[in-house]
């Protein structure tokens, strides 16, 4: 959302510039070619172009430059002084076309308008009393007579209230739009809380079985396109239907926990956890080679059987075998059942030979095209 006010904030700015470099074209229009009109210029017209386009020209590349060719995009704040510079090269043109004054004096309510959006109404009696200044300085530099005049209360007054107008809509504007950002962030938090319901499993907090096979189906996906290893782990903490009948479903679920807790924390970031079944947990180790994921299995093995988990009335001893292959897949069309199928087959080897222990393969995953 903040990236969007930005991008706003400097399309606004940009017109802002645009409508300076058109200034300079109707100018030079204005003072070439209407003689018609009986404008007398002043000897300094062509200094004063000279100097406003310099300055146009510098703000304008000074703003593409920090923008569009900096590495990281700056954000946007508007300076007060180029308000007030701004509103000095208008109050000097317009000295310049006296005969046109009451005309071109208009100019100023296009210059509390531009200023009071650029500068998100923060500033929009800064720039109404700087207009009504400048207009002061005009009227007693053409006839001060005319200073206490109807015309000129009316012209100041109107400052004022166009300043006003303007920030009253363009506050309620930042109050639509900060309420926006906060049920923008709100609702992407909600989608985030039901994310995490609908892909993390309540108990263990890990992916659940549906999130499991998405992961593996991107991970075959990119393992086949990127010819990189991956490997695969199935975990089943030992007589765990023992441990709920001796200590109960509530002493089940610590285990469950705490099985879990040393898993996610003994696995890299990079790496997928989900509980498979009951007891049952699937790991995904990306870009891995398999001897490398059986050494991060065996520490997960290790940090469990030496973890106890106590409970209010109970320690209780848990054990994990596991079952893990990988290698590098050989076929696109490949059989994610035929890998899971064949690292169960090496979790039942553990459990029949003894449990608390990991059997590995490290042969290239070819069987699972078969």
């Amino acid at each position: 959302m903040h990236q969007i006010n930005n991008f706003r904030d400097k399309m606004i700015y940009e017109l802002y510039l645009g409508v300076q470099v058109l200034s300079i074209i109707a100018m030079l229009i204005f003072f070439k070619s209407f003689t018609t009109f009986s404008v007398n210029p002043s000897p300094y017209t062509n200094v004063f172009l000279w100097i406003y386009g310099l300055y146009v020209l510098g703000k304008f590349i000074h703003f593409i430059y920090k923008n569009y060719f900096l590495e990281l995009p700056q954000i946007l704040h508007p300076s007060l002084w180029i308000m007030f510079t701004d509103g000095i090269f208008l109050t000097f043109f317009l000295y310049i076309t006296k005969d046109s004054y009451y005309v071109l004096s208009h100019l100023f309510y296009l210059y509390i308008t531009i200023q009071t959006i650029i500068f998100h109404a923060r500033h929009s009696m800064i720039s109404s009393t700087s207009a009504a200044i400048f207009y002061i300085f005009l009227v007693v530099m053409e006839n001060p007579k005319s200073l206490i005049s109807a015309p000129v209360a009316i012209h100041i007054g109107l400052f004022y209230l166009l300043g006003y107008i303007i920030s009253s809509v363009m506050n309620e504007l930042h109050r639509l739009e900060a309420y926006s950002t906060h049920m923008y962030e709100e609702l992407k938090r909600k989608n985030e809380q039901l994310s995490e319901i609908a892909n993390k499993d309540y108990l263990t907090s890990m992916y659940n079985h549906k999130s499991f096979y998405c992961h593996f189906n991107e991970i075959i996906q990119h393992a086949t396109i990127s010819n990189v290893p991956f490997s695969l782990a199935l975990f089943d903490i030992d007589d765990f239907k023992k441990i709920n009948d001796t200590y109960g479903h509530l002493s089940g679920d610590m285990v469950l926990k705490e099985v879990s807790f040393l898993i996610l924390e003994t696995i890299r970031k990079t790496d997928i956890a989900a509980r498979y079944g009951g007891e049952e947990f699937a790991l995904i180790f990306p870009n891995t080679s398999p001897e490398e994921a059986e050494k991060i299995c065996e520490r997960i093995r290790e940090a469990i059987e030496s973890h106890p988990v106590i409970t209010d009335e109970h320690t209780i001893h848990v054990t994990i075998s596991g079952g893990m292959a990988g290698g590098i897949l050989c076929n696109q069309h490949c059989k994610q059942h035929k890998l899971l199928e064949f690292v169960d087959q090496l979790l039942y080897e553990a459990k029949s030979h003894g449990k608390n222990q990991i059997r590995a393969s490290y042969q290239t995953l070819i069987f699972i095209n078969e």
